[in-house]
């Protein structure tokens, strides 16, 4: 085996294995993308219910009717 050869075999190896190696980084690249996308919509859809709970909480609080079971005193104006 001549140095040209051995160098040509290690060259390929090397290429071999950066292949491989930017193979499976770019498979992780899209899994996390996609994950990325699922998240959002989940994080969107939490905001949209929280602050829907959020303006019922405050709706009862200024309830003006003495009676109110869910009328609290220190958030009323």
């Amino acid at each position: 085996m001549t140095l040209e050869t051995a160098l040509l075999s290690a060259v390929t190896g090397v290429t071999g294995a950066l292949c491989y190696i930017a193979n499976l980084l770019w498979a992780r690249s899209v899994k996390c993308e996609e994950d990325r996308v699922e998240m959002r919509l989940e994080l969107e859809g939490l905001k949209e219910a929280k602050g829907l709970a959020q303006g019922t909480l405050i709706s009862y609080q200024r309830c003006p009717h003495e009676t109110c079971p869910f009328r609290d005193e220190a958030g009323s104006d």
